[in-house]
């Protein structure tokens, strides 16, 4: 979004001056919560913060970029893990931040020292196969989601995970069916209508794959994959009406 120079400097001013109270916060919190569960709680609701500005932390597009915070985040999870070295929710914390800082290596170290068992993060099983499919390793990636499964049979982002294993292996049946499930157990709408438009995609059923993504971008507007490829598909004539204009058929409510 094009900016006016004054409105971007204020911006920049905004977010230098909230980074400044942020820094404060976190160490005043230090003092005053020292409990793991307290301190780990306050870093990822500042982390959920970030994210909902749609950006990551690899990005540094100007100087209000929040790469800045993610650093910081870093180095004050990592000092968590420090005074918590077992902590399965620490070591998952500080394994999600290396991710998305683009450590993949960092982060498959943290996922390494939890332990296998009960209190190891459902999410923590996702993102070790996320990592094992960025390396190609669909099988790894298979076989991580699975092990989680069976610690928590209903927790709908395996199935998701399961999903995007057969996606990428080209087994649309067997992501179409994970999707399902996925769905029955509480996974968003609008993320599993987003997947099941790039099934569509990826299988030639370009209508079919044109509807899923409008009824995905009206569940969530602000999706923009979801936007992308419907663009993509309007342009090259496969959408029918304006679907980028009107919210497919009345769905409205984000889920």
């Amino acid at each position: 979004m094009n900016i006016r120079e004054s409105v971007c400097r204020l911006g920049v001013l905004g977010v230098m001056v909230g980074w400044l109270a942020g820094c404060g916060s976190i160490d005043s919190m230090r003092e005053s919560r020292p409990d793991a569960g307290d301190r780990l709680e306050y870093l990822n609701e500042r982390y959920q913060q970030l994210m909902v500005q749609g950006r990551t932390c690899l990005e540094l597009e100007d100087v209000a970029s929040p790469m800045v915070d993610c650093q910081r985040l870093l180095r004050e999870a990592e000092r968590l893990h420090v005074e918590y070295p077992r902590n399965p929710e620490v070591l998952y914390f500080n394994a999600l931040l290396s991710h998305a800082a683009g450590r993949g290596d960092k982060a498959q170290f943290f996922l390494d020292q939890m332990s296998i068992g009960p209190s190891h993060p459902p999410e923590a099983f996702v993102l070790r196969s996320q990592l094992a499919l960025e390396e190609g390793n669909t099988t790894l990636a298979r076989n991580v989601l699975e092990r989680g499964m069976l610690l928590h049979p209903s927790y709908s982002g395996l199935y998701e995970g399961l999903a995007a294993v057969g996606y990428v292996e080209g087994r649309y049946d067997d992501a179409e069916q994970q999707l399902t499930l996925a769905s029955r157990l509480g996974a968003p709408a609008w993320r599993v209508d987003y997947h099941r438009g790039l099934i569509n995609e990826a299988q030639g059923h370009l209508a079919d794959a044109c509807h899923q993504f409008d009824t995905s971008l009206a569940r969530k507007q602000d999706h923009q994959p979801a936007r992308a490829h419907l663009l993509r598909l309007a342009t090259a004539g496969h959408c029918r009406g304006d679907a980028l204009k009107q919210p497919a058929s009345g769905v409205r409510v984000s889920s």
